[in-house]
């Protein structure tokens, strides 16, 4: 039974679909769905029961969460497009301060991936476990017909897989220059393609999905097209085959270079390509991580987990930077989008009050400063700034321009220490100098062709020091400025 339940869900009841409120009807269970909107459109009726207000989302995409809710049989599922009235800015700030409970009580979260051809992760798993054998029972120079260790069969899947649409970056030629047998390489290039494929949808580049990654339990992915929908796994199984990808990378390249004592041209473009892979593969699997990461302390902490847990805010602000993503133009979403992640935040007043509007200055600072405040740390990011917000000045904000918002503003977030009274942060610092340690150090800003830059130096520099009994030299003087960088908010990073 779901401990908290929506306002409103759709339902697809006899062929109907209809929004209602499910609590007069006793309903004791829902689904979930995450997806992207795509381009909002101009207002319309969507003649669906329960709905009068007009919706901005497109006519195809809501044909498409009906699909899906034919297809996976589900009769209850909320689905933020038409259960919320977006229009009403009261409402909709009182729904993203339920996200963490709507998440959490939902049966299963479904999400929804536009994707031009589907594929399914138990295939790629066991063509990934196909290549490991070969690898473990074949040499990097031998031939596959005549490897003493290959069965029939596998040597005839080899030879399938040689022949089937080639997908390896390296024109078959070249590889049968180089001598390393071809299914083994359309194999693995098929494969890893495939992972690199789905996690470079646009599904995983948004704020509000990443928060939705993290909240939901039971993921359930599901690939579309026109011209049909699929269960594609779960969302933990595409994130081990990730990792799995980078394992076989790792241990292709090995399989290559170890049967080798001198290598030709083509074997260096193929180990090449391979390297390649690794890298991407490792950046890949460190956005895995983070999430995976994120979602331990959010499911081990509760709705409240952030209270006291300073590291894991850390990772969570680590791992929606790991990739840039976007919000579309609602540039406040890059903050609201994360408001189910830090449950209990804002409450729904503040949310209308402090996190709505253009202002994204404004909405910036008030999420830092109300995080900092609630959690008793200064959060911040290593910015000189003008000193307009008085004690408050080490809070970064990210400035108001024209450009896309992304969540690199959250890239670099730092917990600087213990929040004191007004506003001010104590923070630890540690130098590291020749001689007799002194209590004080000086920082020199100047300001000049709209650059900072700053000069570093003890309380002592300049004075002299004695060397011998009548002798002595003056401490050194190092006032060699160093310049100082925007950073993308727009504000000045110390390096």
């Amino acid at each position: 039974m779901a401990s908290v339940l929506p306002s409103r869900l759709l339902g697809h009841i006899n062929g109907d679909f209809k929004v209602f409120d499910p609590r007069p009807d006793k309903v004791d269970y829902f689904d979930i769905i995450s997806y992207t909107w795509g381009e909002e459109v101009p207002e319309y009726n969507c003649k669906i029961t329960g709905v009068d207000w007009v919706v901005t989302i497109s006519k195809k995409k809501l044909e498409d969460i009906k699909r899906l809710m034919v297809s996976s049989g589900v009769q209850y599922l909320w689905v933020d497009c038409v259960c919320i009235n977006q229009v009403d800015a009261r409402e909709k700030s009182a729904e993203i301060s339920k996200m963490y409970e709507y998440y959490k009580s939902a049966r299963t979260c479904h999400i929804l991936i536009n994707m031009p051809q589907v594929w399914y992760p138990q295939d790629i798993v066991d063509n990934l476990k196909f290549i490991d054998h070969i690898l473990s029972h074949m040499g990097g120079a031998a031939l596959a017909s005549e490897a003493m260790r290959l069965t029939e069969n596998l040597a005839k899947r080899l030879s399938m897989w040689a022949d089937k649409e080639w997908t390896f970056p390296v024109d078959k030629r070249t590889v049968r220059s180089a001598a390393i047998d071809m299914g083994v390489l359309n194999c693995y290039s098929t494969c890893i393609s495939h992972v690199r494929s789905l996690f470079d949808n646009l599904y995983f580049s948004r704020v509000w999905t990443f928060q939705e990654m993290l909240l939901g339990k039971n993921i359930t992915m599901w690939g579309i097209n026109s011209d049909n929908i699929s269960c594609i796994g779960e969302l933990d199984t595409w994130m081990d085959l990730a990792t799995d990808s980078k394992d076989k990378a790792y241990k292709l390249q090995d399989w290559i270079e170890n049967c080798r004592v001198v290598k030709t041209g083509s074997v260096n473009l193929i180990l090449r390509i391979i390297e390649e892979d690794n890298l991407s593969l490792n950046s890949l699997q460190t956005q895995v991580k983070g999430i995976s990461c994120a979602r331990t302390d959010i499911i081990n902490g509760g709705p409240y987990w952030w209270y006291e847990n300073y590291k894991g805010i850390s990772n969570i602000f680590s791992a929606v930077s790991i990739t840039p993503r976007e919000c579309g133009e609602k540039k406040a979403d890059i903050f609201r989008g994360l408001l189910g992640v830090f449950s209990g935040l804002f409450t729904p007043e503040e949310i209308e009050r402090e996190m709505s509007g253009d202002d994204i200055e404004k909405i910036s600072f008030n999420f830092f400063k109300q995080l900092s405040t609630k959690t008793g740390y200064a959060w911040t990011k290593l910015a000189i700034s003008s000193g307009e917000r008085g004690k408050w000045d080490w809070i970064p904000v990210v400035e108001n321009y024209s450009g896309a918002i992304t969540t690199d503003c959250f890239a670099g977030v730092v917990n600087l220490g213990r929040l004191k009274q007004k506003g001010q942060a104590k923070a630890i610092a540690m130098t590291g100098i020749n001689g007799i340690p002194r209590k004080y150090m000086k920082i020199l800003l100047s300001q000049g062709n709209g650059n900072f830059q700053f000069a570093f130096k003890g309380c002592n520099c300049g004075k002299d020091i004695k060397t011998g009994v009548f002798s002595s030299e003056p401490i050194p003087t190092n006032y060699e400025p160093r310049n100082v960088v925007r950073d993308e908010t727009g504000r000045i990073l110390v390096q």
